[in-house]
């Protein structure tokens, strides 16, 4: 998520000076449009924090801007400083509530299980007394917690929002800028590396959810403060797909462009409604426009900088994830199988990883290898046996839990956050397995130095600057594996490291399997045979799903069994 560049908070500053001096030039009807821009912007920065900044596209916040806004209405207008946190916190309770059921779908499922949550929401009001009625009602004189009279309330109010704008969009800036903020982006990025590094994917969505109902709840708040009114409408659907299109016309991939979006929509719909008695057409033709030729949005037309801030090199100590202390770690995997239906795919196959030693598994294409390493880390549930971590029965741990043990991995095919630095990928890894509040800079000395020396073990120094997506493929697969020892684990699953390099290009990475087969356990699927037998203490063979031999590379070179299941003569 970008947060504005210094040109970027220059005009968001200057924009903000020019709305607090609206007193002195412009009219009450002119400040209440503004007003209303204000809270729409805040509604839809509300939004920015789940599908901005996580990647999750939510129909529910209108419920939540609903139930902010009637907050007021049920209280009976206390002061502010009563309703404002009871209008929070009353929404955020009940993203609680929904956020577990919801999250518990992805994409699609999850727009529309959001969308159910936010009608049903809508119906409580909409029929039932509880709302006052399906046509709202008004609210005498809405309490500010001082005396307000009626032609200084457009002013007191205008400048109430944009002070609660500021707050919210400084705190946010801030908190972008931390381990929540950064794990956030990551999530949205790539869910499945995040939750493979280590990180509790579930719980960080949840946190984003609560934390956007609440920020809706605000937004609903000031809405019926600077209104004085009440609805069921407040909590239709369509305002949270109004709220998209702000985000959207904005820019999602900056954390001020529902703010530009805010204004832009309110000036479309006011010039629309000037110009022709059809405005949903004029902001039709707009958005379309903005989709063709605008598709980083308004905040794209200053912001072109890459997703990451270079980040300076701390002063380096020794490369203590080198030396974990303790005993060496052991990964032990007991008569472990896995059925897709009639498919036995991994048949009773039982293996233990030493620290020191690297173990290879070897096999034709379709013998389970990769099944083999995804049972191991958690990625599929086993079928039966047992995995065992140090001696930790780990069977039933899902893939977070079991990255923040200590088990790294890489993928079968190259999985990294493109859209973030190389030094980010890097420094997520890292912060999986720390121990720092999520509310601490990401960008503390201990996470940048544990990724420098990832990054200097795998050769990627020179390019943690770089965003991960223009990488080559052997310098991504390296990124993986520096990924994988940032977060400084005791057992290693490699699924294919060298897949797809040329022989320039498995020269480093092969270097680096041996390395680092000196402090970890390290399992490698690998079907290129010569580096295999070159790194590899141990290799196991795997035919349609069971273990055929297992031994040393000159044992597994001389089998006869071997040579005709998958070596070949040859060899």
């Amino acid at each position: 998520m970008i947060v504005a560049s210094r040109t970027g908070q220059s005009l968001l500053g200057a924009a903000a000076l020019a709305i607090a001096s609206m007193p002195f030039w412009a009219s009450p009807w002119h400040m209440q449009l503004a007003s209303t821009a204000l809270v729409a912007a805040l509604f839809a920065l509300s939004l920015q924090v789940l599908a901005g900044a996580t990647g999750l596209v939510s129909l529910a916040q209108a419920g939540f801007f609903g139930l902010g806004a009637y907050t007021i209405y049920l209280l009976g207008s206390p002061p502010i400083w009563i309703t404002l946190p009871a209008a929070m916190a009353v929404a955020g309770v009940a993203a609680l509530l929904i956020g577990p059921l919801a999250l518990r779908t992805k994409g699609f499922f999850f727009l529309m299980s959001t969308l159910a949550f936010g009608q049903m929401l809508f119906f409580v009001f909409h029929d039932t007394p509880l709302g006052g009625g399906t046509d709202g009602q008004f609210i005498q004189r809405p309490a500010i917690g001082f005396l307000v009279s009626r032609s200084a309330r457009p002013m007191v109010m205008l400048l109430l929002n944009l002070g609660v704008l500021t707050v919210v969009y400084a705190s946010l800036c801030a908190l972008m800028r931390t381990a929540l903020g950064h794990a956030l982006q990551g999530i949205r990025s790539n869910e499945n590396r995040m939750a493979a590094l280590g990180h509790d994917v579930q719980r960080l969505k949840l946190i984003a959810f609560v934390l956007a109902g609440a920020l809706g709840g605000l937004a609903g708040h000031m809405s019926t403060l600077t209104d004085g009114f009440v609805s069921p409408d407040l909590l239709g659907w369509h305002r949270s797909a109004e709220a998209l299109l702000m985000i959207l016309l904005g820019g999602i991939g900056a954390l001020h462009g529902p703010i530009l979006g805010a204004f832009a929509l309110t000036a479309i719909q006011e010039a629309g409604s000037l110009i022709t008695d059809r405005p949903k057409l004029i902001e039709g033709v707009v958005f379309l426009l903005a989709v063709v030729f605008l598709r980083q949005g308004l905040a794209g037309l200053w912001t072109r900088r890459g997703p990451g801030t270079p980040i300076p090199r701390p002063v380096m100590g020794a490369e203590s994830n080198r030396d974990r202390g303790g005993k060496p770690a052991i990964l032990r995997a007991e008569s472990v199988s896995r059925r897709f239906g009639g498919l036995l795919a991994v048949d009773q196959v039982s293996l233990t990883l030493e620290q020191g030693i690297l173990h290879a598994v070897i096999g034709p294409n379709g013998a389970g290898k990769s099944t083999l390493v995804n049972l191991l880390s958690g990625e599929i549930p086993l079928t039966s046996g047992r995995v065992s971590l140090d001696g930790r029965d780990i069977s039933a741990d899902p893939a977070w839990k079991r990255g923040s043990l200590g088990i790294g991995r890489t993928f079968q095919r190259t999985n990294v956050m493109r859209d973030m630095t190389v030094l980010e990928n890097a420094r997520l890894a890292a912060q999986a397995r720390a121990s720092i509040g999520l509310l601490r800079s990401a960008a503390t000395d201990d996470l940048v130095q544990t990724a420098w020396i990832a990054l200097d073990r795998s050769g990627l120094s020179a390019m943690a600057d770089a965003t991960a997506g223009m990488l080559s493929h052997g310098q991504a697969r390296l990124l993986e594996i520096a990924m994988a020892q940032a977060g400084n684990p005791s057992v290693l699953l490699l699924d294919e490291p060298l897949a797809g390099l040329g022989p320039e290009e498995s020269l480093p990475v092969a270097a680096l399997l041996r390395d680092l087969a000196k402090d970890h356990a390290v399992l490698l699927i690998e079907h290129d045979m010569d580096v295999v037998f070159a790194v590899a203490d141990i290799v196991t063979v795997m035919v349609n799903g069971r273990v055929l031999a297992r031994g040393t590379p000159a044992e597994i070179r001389g089998s006869a069994d071997v040579r005709d299941a998958y070596l070949g003569h040859g060899i």
